[in-house]
């Protein structure tokens, strides 16, 4: 699986961004070499070759490839950022910035967010959530963001009748016995991390978070806004690496 992160603003279309990801890791039939066209009516010009990479989209709004049905694909956008997933099997990926509002600290975002949880989230989410509000609302958010965009069913009215918060038992180490404390502990340093992978609903998460600096320095270098993002893709099977490539 490859996740590929493009500038909102760099002039390309959607289309432009999934041909130029879909060809850098050799995804789906290539233009060239293909038959030419039949002959149109008229017997002077061969009728133009169909647009392999042309976008259609389900009756729920799910984008896929038509011509490259081998293909799949799914595309996020938040602030500064434009991401799409490739990979050989249904994918679902979605990014969200960690925004407040301008008035807001970081305690009133959290308190507000944390509302938010405990209308839209599955209970043991929102009991997830509880323990570090602003860094783990977005975690649930792109991950059923992601989940959805997986299925192809988008947001309902089930939306908040799954649970895919992270399993809350992290085993000690072989042989060694943790106390309660020193449980809770080691469960918040692997949560708190800033890539996680876990299985929730039969369906594989990969979440990471990264600061707007960090990724925006790679393109143009050069000292950017410090606000955080989390993205997560979804899919069916454990994948032993995801790739995260910038394109320019």
């Amino acid at each position: 699986m490859t996740v590929f992160v493009f500038l909102a603003d760099d002039g390309r279309t959607p289309e432009e961004r999934l041909k130029e990801a879909a060809q850098v890791d050799g995804y789906g039939r290539k233009e060239a070499g293909r038959e030419p066209g039949p002959a149109s009516s008229k017997g002077m010009e061969p009728e133009p070759e169909p647009d392999i990479w042309r976008i259609a989209r389900t009756e729920r709004g799910k984008p896929y490839f038509p011509e490259q049905q081998e293909v799949f694909f799914s595309i996020s956008h938040s602030g500064a950022f434009w991401v799409c997933a490739f990979a050989k099997e249904p994918v679902g990926v979605d990014v969200q910035k960690h925004v407040k509002k301008a008035w807001e600290s970081d305690e009133g975002a959290a308190c507000r967010l944390g509302r938010m949880a405990k209308r839209f989230f599955h209970p043991e989410e929102a009991g997830w959530v509880e323990k570090n509000v602003y860094e783990r609302f977005f975690r649930i958010w792109t991950a059923k963001e992601s989940y959805v965009k997986y299925t192809g069913d988008g947001i309902g009215a089930d939306f908040g009748q799954i649970s895919l918060a992270p399993a809350a038992s992290i085993p000690g180490e072989k042989g060694q016995e943790r106390d309660g404390a020193g449980e809770d502990r080691a469960e918040i340093a692997y949560l708190e991390r800033k890539s996680l992978r876990w299985e929730a609903e039969g369906t594989w998460f990969y979440s990471m978070e990264f600061l707007e600096g960090e990724v925006c320095a790679v393109f143009h270098g050069g000292a950017w806004d410090s606000a955080k993002y989390t993205l997560c893709v979804c899919c069916k099977e454990a994948e032993e690496s995801v790739n995260i490539r910038f394109l320019s």
